[in-house]
């Protein structure tokens, strides 16, 4: 929760991401810089707990705030179609 209440580019937060293969993950989530991070936090919550009882399992979500490179954007923003391409 911490992580996504912090609303400044976070280098730190791409060290936690995990690589996936195209058609992994089950979710693009594109963070806003400027919403409200705690009804940001409880609608990403609710998301995950209808996924979870209609899967039966955790999601793999693709989140831009940790999973693009914040020390290499130039790169990273340019692989973004591929990125969303290879989520559900």
């Amino acid at each position: 929760e911490a992580d996504i209440a912090d609303n400044r580019p976070n280098p730190a937060l791409y060290f936690k991401s995990s690589a996936a293969a195209l058609g992994e993950c089950d979710a693009f989530i594109s963070h806003s810089w400027h919403d409200d991070p705690g009804l940001k936090w409880k609608a990403l919550q609710a998301w995950r707990a209808k996924f979870v009882a209609q899967h039966g399992r955790e999601p793999k979500v693709w989140i831009d705030k940790c999973c693009l490179d914040q020390t290499s954007l130039d790169l990273d923003v340019r692989c973004l179609p591929i990125f969303m391409s290879g989520c559900n």
